[in-house]
């Protein structure tokens, strides 16, 4: 079947004037393989298939010793040193070409961390291992190339929406958490194919993204259908947060593609963006003591108020170096929440901050914080406004997608955090604004495969 007649980002629609790929055939559908893989991989956190151990974070498993999976090491490192063969076929430089300058300069930062991590056989590892996961995704995503990574992520997306709805259906049992779990929270919420709901409500926001984007621009039923299903889903899951995000970031990246028709759209778009801001400081100010009372209560938003404030005072500390990236969550017991915590026992089972940004500021500290804000907030920001107009239609999806990532991770933990679903997803819109940051259509620092 063409590529044109999937029901996604076809090349008339996203990418007018692109130049075809000259790579060989055999290696095209190699890297599309590896890229679905990878996803799939990702989406079901490590396991292809869900192992439903009654345990409602896997990631407690590892408590006690800080250990890795090291199958899923060896899956993400033989996916990085294939992709890396590939590339290098054609000189060492084009490797890093398709790199952007600023993940250098946090990789670099998260390596230095490891020198004065609490746990530094730990810390390394976990910034390898971030490491790989940044590698392969940009790798893959310029190898390919946009659109065909849309295309690919646009099925892959529809299989599990498909696939998580009708394992709801034929095996609740499974699908759905059980009375079992150890978090009564979670009894009774879906998560179909994936091993956590909050797994589940991730890439099912996601979806909703993807399909909601592309049944506005295209009317497509198919897309409507899988738009459907995804919310259905979605509320199935409870996920709060990603509930509450996914139709504004669906709307800004709709209004994103309207206001890059004119220049005055443009400006009228992000005008309305700095009110809206404005509008949420004025806020603030207003009602500061309502705030403060919410911030005040420990079980403010699930609990994560007692979490944040945990890691504010290990922050506030070791202000320069933080605990070293990766190294204060679930590293035995030279844990600082085992010192810091010790009246709130139910903290030992924690694996993140529940805020990406604070969890890059207590690993890493302030220097660490202000470079992520910097290199995946506002750079990929000013990629998006400097892209080339001709891109519009394909970028207003991965500036809703970037949006949700960046809103997403003030409640979770996925920025920089290795695999985590919604992590892997901004890495890629990160990429595809950067291939076309004011860049003539067709052209950019694209890896070269073939001649």
């Amino acid at each position: 079947m063409s590529i044109n007649n999937v029901p996604a980002y076809n090349a008339t629609l996203a990418f007018a004037g692109a130049v075809r790929s000259k790579e060989p055939l055999w290696l095209r559908r190699f890297l599309e393989f590896m890229l679905c893989t990878f996803l799939a991989y990702v989406f079901t956190d490590g396991t292809l298939i869900a192992v439903n151990t009654g345990v409602s974070d896997m990631t407690s498993l590892v408590l006690e010793s800080g250990e890795g999976d090291s199958s899923r090491q060896i899956f993400y490192i033989g996916i990085a040193l294939l992709l890396f063969l590939i590339a290098a076929r054609h000189g060492l430089r084009n490797v890093v070409l398709p790199f952007p300058t600023s993940v250098f300069i946090v990789v670099f930062w998260c390596f230095c961390s490891v020198s004065w991590a609490i746990v530094p056989d730990i810390s390394l590892r976990r910034t390898i291992l971030a490491t790989i996961i940044i590698f392969a995704t940009i790798t893959i995503v310029s190898a390919l190339g946009p659109l065909r990574v849309t295309q690919l992520l646009y099925r892959i997306l529809a299989f599990f929406v498909v696939a998580n709805m009708l394992s709801v259906v034929l095996l609740p049992g499974y699908a759905i958490h059980s009375e079992h779990e150890m978090d009564t929270a979670l009894i009774g919420a879906w998560h179909g194919l994936m091993p956590h709901k909050n797994v589940a409500s991730a890439v099912t926001a996601l979806s909703a993204i993807v399909f909601g984007y592309h049944a506005f621009l295209t009317r497509s039923w198919k897309s409507a259908v899988l738009l459907v299903l995804s919310i259905i889903f979605l509320l199935g899951t409870r996920g709060k947060t990603s509930l509450g995000i996914v139709v504004p970031c669906l709307i800004a990246g709709i209004m994103y593609n309207h206001a890059f028709r004119t220049q005055r759209q443009r400006f009228l778009l992000f005008a309305t963006t700095f009110l809206l801001l404005a509008g949420l400081a004025m806020f603030a100010m207003v009602f500061t003591p309502l705030l403060a009372q919410i911030f005040d209560d420990p079980a403010s938003f699930t609990g994560r108020v007692a979490i944040w404030d945990i890691v504010l005072r290990y922050a506030e500390a070791y202000p320069i170096t933080g605990a070293g990236f990766g190294s204060f969550w679930l590293i035995g017991q030279d844990s600082p929440i085992l010192r810091i915590g010790g009246d709130m026992p139910w903290l030992f089972g924690i694996a993140h901050s529940h805020n990406g940004y604070l969890e890059m500021l207590v690993t890493t500290g302030v220097p660490g914080l202000v470079l992520t804000v910097i290199m995946f907030v506002i750079v990929p920001f000013y990629s998006f406004v400097m892209a080339d107009s001709a891109w519009r239609k394909i970028n207003g999806l991965y500036f809703g997608i970037w949006l949700f990532a960046v809103i997403y991770n003030l409640l979770e933990t996925h920025i920089m955090n290795r695999d985590r679903q919604v992590w892997v997803i901004m890495l890629i819109a990160i990429q595809v604004a950067f291939l076309h940051r004011k860049r003539e259509a067709g052209t950019g620092p694209r890896i070269v495969l073939g001649t």
